[in-house]
């Protein structure tokens, strides 16, 4: 997750940010292409219904259990990657 966040962070755009620019705090504010989005704004942004909303209880609980999956695959590639890049420094 934690490397998500750096990404996120790298990309800079759109992202909420709280008032010391980090992405944790307790007052975040919107930005939009590296502008931030007056509060006056916000209404303007569309809401979306949750994509499992309509689901059966047996198919939430499928795409859970497909949810878990990803999440463990892509952390298991980012962990192998990761390793291979280290092992790979102490070689140098």
């Amino acid at each position: 997750m934690a490397a998500f966040t750096r990404i996120e962070r790298a990309m800079m755009r759109p992202a909420i940010y709280a008032q010391d620019g980090s992405l944790q705090g307790n007052i975040p504010y919107v930005t939009h292409l590296d502008h931030r989005v007056p509060p006056a704004h916000l209404h303007a942004i569309p809401s979306f219904p949750h994509p499992d909303e309509d689901l059966s209880r047996e198919d939430r609980a499928e795409a859970l259990s497909w949810v878990a999956y990803i999440d463990e695959r892509v952390t298991d590639l980012i962990v192998r990657v990761l390793s291979i890049y280290i092992a790979s420094l102490w070689d140098l």
